[in-house]
């Protein structure tokens, strides 16, 4: 996977997503899409996780492990 720079991203957090001790990272595009691309500790797989409204306005978007 690849870390486009044509997206205005918001929101980017770096986060262990699935729990292997890689630093994965979650970021959400202008368009409202929340993507997540996992790490192997090689690379990194991209998938869509989420979509939000763009015309959402939330402010200081946080994340956590909640386990």
């Amino acid at each position: 996977g690849y870390w486009t720079t044509t997206v205005d991203w918001h929101d980017v957090k770096k986060i262990d997503i699935n729990g292997d001790d890689q630093d994965d990272v979650i970021g959400r595009a202008g368009n409202g899409q929340w993507w997540v691309f996992q790490s192997d500790g090689q690379s990194f797989s991209g998938r869509l996780a989420a979509q939000w409204s763009p015309g959402a306005t939330w402010q200081f978007v946080g994340i956590g492990n909640f386990v």
